[in-house]
């Protein structure tokens, strides 16, 4: 309390000044009475301020108090008169006030559109929003001096009583004016810990109020106060224009866009007279057709000369013979040579004034002596013009307006929302599914499931698909490793049936951060599940034979296994490893498969019993399941709650749950957006997380635009994240074949946006779809293939995968492609282009399919 100068609360107000770090004067009031009576109280004070100090005043009102600062303030702040300050005085600013604000105007228009004396349609169509302001703003001109209208009296109503606490605040008012309020006056050198708060906020309004990424930067640098006309453009300044912009314009005019060249004499003659001069070579260079013959023409008719100039011959028009005569000769007037000058930067600059000395066999001294002239007569520009750094070059000024619209044109192309094809080689490269960007070392599994904790996935392909397309090396085991480490926790929920549901794996003690707020009533389960969540809530971890019961009294453990399963789907237990959950999906897929007939003999074998072959083959041939128990009805490991206090972590305090996970979901998807928050996440809703965006922009911790197509205007990002988006789509494509590339399963997350089949595979190269197989063999390469190279570097890509994959259901990895798609038009493999390269890279034929096998 000693440092802050005072208390503030119900009973005391604080009025503090300080210099900021600029020296301007600041007036912090601590007031506790909200924002309600904070924001008209700031305008009262801002107006008063205004009068005694002349300067205008910039206000920042929070729940916690009020921050006032006059820029260039050179009276002092008259803080006692701000305190003195009372209800009749208060009551009559903020009336005089109201009406002229923005608030009053959208308020009168909302309530008017309401009491229907805005037309909501016109000739049949909406009226636009501009038209409707404009009414509105009529309407409220005419109903001004009529102050019992019934719209502009509840446009009061609605400001004073709704909006503002204007009643709390003339009372408080008062109470201060009687002394029941004390007032405390203090005036510093530096702000309090308790205006410290305040100054923030102010600083975070403002601080980023210009920032913006590097394209956006440079769009305004170009757009705003910078005149190409006139002085602007020094010397010293960078005007931020593009070479590729000054290349641009200067081949338009002067006519070497194949939209402007010639085509007949008539235009080849009106090319000369634009250009002033050009050699025989520059002619052919700007002709569509015979050049030559139409310059032969020319000087048939007597519309074009041919000069000497600077030892070279130039074409030059007719009425212009004295202006060359009197250059050949040395006789050029002052008036002339500016002529001259002018028609060549008009139209080839930016130049510098050596490269039009020796155009034209000037000396540089009479270039620099009519370009100044010219200069400052706005003919002519000066500056870099797209040019490198202290060098000076000269356009004419219309050259030089087209400059600047083709760099706005390149900058505003920049600043454009990149396709989703960008942001899906980003997700990938982030999530290190691209070779050459997996994760590797002793953490890579535990780094790989940090950036997918919390995402609900189907049970098998975490260790099928998921976790081997991200790690540099196969770790078969790495969820196992992970649990018995006491650091994976997983949950199941989603479905009915096991085989179908979903597993999301999160770090012990995150379970308050990943976990849904939802959870299913105990009273939903059957009796058996409700018995077993019981004696799990007493017990503890347990095995399921420590919950059979005491002795005497104990089921058989094969009668907990169904409980269990149920306990499962409703996302209320987890195991302490992975045994038991591929045991349970085994089994479960088992007792799903019917057995075979015996007289089926001649007959096409069921689908069911080609995978129960299957299975057989591989656990012959050493592919199957490891796991002793693998036929056992006891399963393995230990059950235990999701709600234990280890599971759960400490308690969040408010906002933090949003927090985190805004944080998240920017580590994971780079850009976060409501559709993407709302097709890819399902443990937290975009109305959970978008406050929590909304204040990390206001701190300058993520940017706020339309990056990515398709996502609406509202998307969140980091600034680094942005700038590596637009590196990426103005990236070329010049590496090899196999850059790039990311093999992925059809559920995988990182195919975000793309329509993919759930058990088949996807192989992406920059984030576009190069071939997509599904689990019936049909094989779509899109509708523009790629190159024979990169279908061999996309097909070892997934091979890749599928050797270091591991299959918790025991089935063999294996791929087959029956029929094979090229823009709609599917047909067999075996008579394919792409049979060669299958046999290439080891598939064996199968009639007209091919298959390869992961060994």
């Amino acid at each position: 309390m000693t440092d802050s100068g005072g208390l503030a609360s119900d009973r005391a107000v604080v009025f503090e000044t300080f210099p900021n770090d600029l020296g301007d004067p600041c007036v912090v009031v601590r007031s506790l009475l909200g924002r309600g009576v904070n924001l008209p109280w700031s305008l009262v004070l801002s107006a008063v301020l205004r009068e005694e100090t002349g300067v205008d005043v910039e206000t920042v009102a929070s729940d916690d108090g009020i921050l006032l600062r006059t820029p260039g303030a050179e009276r002092e702040v008259p803080l006692e008169r701000l305190s003195r300050i009372g209800p009749d005085e208060a009551r009559e600013r903020l009336l005089a006030q109201l009406p002229n604000s923005p608030m009053f105007g959208a308020r009168f228009r909302e309530n008017a559109q309401r009491a229907l004396l805005l037309p909501r349609l016109r000739s049949g169509r909406r009226t636009p929003f501009w038209l409707q302001r404009i009414k509105a703003r009529d309407l409220l001109q005419t109903t001004r001096s009529l102050p019992d209208f019934p719209v502009v009296a509840e446009t009061y109503r609605d400001c004073l009583r709704d909006l503002w606490e204007m009643d709390r605040l003339l009372e408080l008012l008062a109470r201060m004016e009687k002394g029941e309020v004390e007032r405390i006056l203090d005036r510093r050198r530096a702000p309090s810990p308790a205006a410290a708060s305040l100054l923030f906020k102010f600083v975070a309004v403002y601080m980023y109020e210009w920032d913006a990424p590097r394209a956006e930067r440079d769009l305004h640098a170009v757009a705003a106060n910078r005149a190409l006309l006139g002085e602007v453009l020094g010397e010293s300044l960078d005007d931020g224009l593009r070479p590729e912009a000054a290349e641009a314009a200067r081949a338009d005019a002067t006519r070497l866009t194949p939209r402007r060249m010639a085509r007949t004499a008539e235009e080849l003659l009106l090319a000369i007279m634009e250009n002033q001069d050009l050699t025989p070579r520059e002619i052919l260079e700007r002709s569509v057709g015979d050049g030559a013959a139409w310059v032969a023409e020319l000087e048939g008719r007597g519309s074009v000369l041919r000069v000497q100039v600077a030892d070279e011959e130039r074409l030059v028009a007719a009425e212009d013979a004295a202006l060359w005569a009197a250059l050949g000769t040395g006789t050029l007037a002052r008036e002339e040579r500016d002529r001259l000058v002018l028609g060549y930067v008009g139209t080839r600059g930016p130049a510098t004034a050596e490269e039009i000395g020796a155009r034209y066999g000037l000396g540089e001294e009479e270039v620099l002596d009519s370009l100044e002239r010219l200069r400052l007569e706005a003919l002519v520009v000066a500056g870099r013009l797209g040019g490198a750094a202290g060098e000076r070059r000269f356009a004419g000024a219309r050259l030089a307006e087209a400059i600047r619209r083709k760099t706005l044109s390149i900058l505003r192309g920049e600043i454009r929302p990149v396709p989703a094809s960008v942001r899906r080689a980003f997700v990938a490269r982030r999530q290190g599914a691209v070779a050459g960007a997996r994760f590797a070392g002793p953490d890579a599994a535990e780094r790989a499931v940090g950036l997918l904790r919390g995402l609900a996935l189907p049970a098998a392909a975490w260790e099928a698909s998921v976790l081997p397309a991200r790690l540099a090396e196969p770790e078969p085991d790495a969820l196992d490793v992970l649990s018995a480490r006491g650091l994976l926790v997983w949950r199941l929920g989603g479905e009915k049936e096991l085989r179908s549901a979903r597993i999301s794996l999160f770090f012990r003690g995150e379970g308050r951060f990943v976990l849904p707020e939802w959870t299913p009533p105990i009273e939903a389960l059957s009796p058996e599940a409700r018995a077993l969540h019981e004696a799990l809530a007493l017990g503890g971890a347990s095995f399921l034979s420590d919950l059979a019961g005491p002795p005497g009294q104990a089921r058989p453990p094969e009668a907990l296994v169904s409980p269990l399963r149920e306990l499962l789907l409703a996302g209320l237990v987890t195991g302490d490893g992975f045994h038991g959950l591929r045991e349970l999906l085994r089994a479960k897929r088992a007792a799903a498969a019917p057995p075979e007939s015996t007289s089926s003999f001649g007959r096409s074998p069921s689908r069911p019993a080609i995978r129960a072959a299957e299975a057989r083959v591989a656990s012959r041939l050493g592919f199957g399941s490891r796991s002793p128990a693998a036929n056992s009805h006891v399963l393995s490991g230990r059950w235990a709650l999701l709600s234990a206090p280890s599971v759960l972590g400490p308690e969040l305090g408010p906002g933090e749950r949003a927090e985190a996970w805004a944080r998240l979901l920017l580590a994971r998807w780079g850009v976060v957006s409501r559709p993407v928050v709302e097709a890819a996440e399902s443990a937290v809703r975009w109305s959970d997380v978008a406050p929590a965006f909304a204040r990390m922009e206001l701190r300058g911790d993520v940017r706020r635009g339309e990056f990515v197509e398709g996502d609406g205007p509202l998307q969140y990002a980091e600034p680094e994240v942005v700038e590596e988006l637009r590196r990426m789509r103005e990236a070329r494509d010049e590496g090899e074949p196999g850059d790039g590339l990311a093999a992925l399963a059809g559920s995988d997350p990182a195919l975000l946006g793309l329509e993919t089949p759930r058990e088949g595979y996807c192989v992406l190269r920059h984030g576009a779809p190069v071939l997509t197989c599904s689990a019936q063999g049909e094989l779509d390469l899109g509708e523009t293939p790629a190159s024979d190279r990169v279908l061999r570097a996309a097909f070892t890509e997934l091979q890749g995968l599928l050797r270091r994959a591991r299959d918790p259901l025991g089935r063999p990895r294996r791929l087959v492609v029956a029929t094979v798609s090229s823009a709609g038009s599917p047909r067999p493999a075996a008579g394919s282009p792409l049979a060669p390269l299958f046999e290439a890279l080891g598939f064996t034929r199968d009639g007209t399919a091919y298959a390869w096998r992961a060994l």
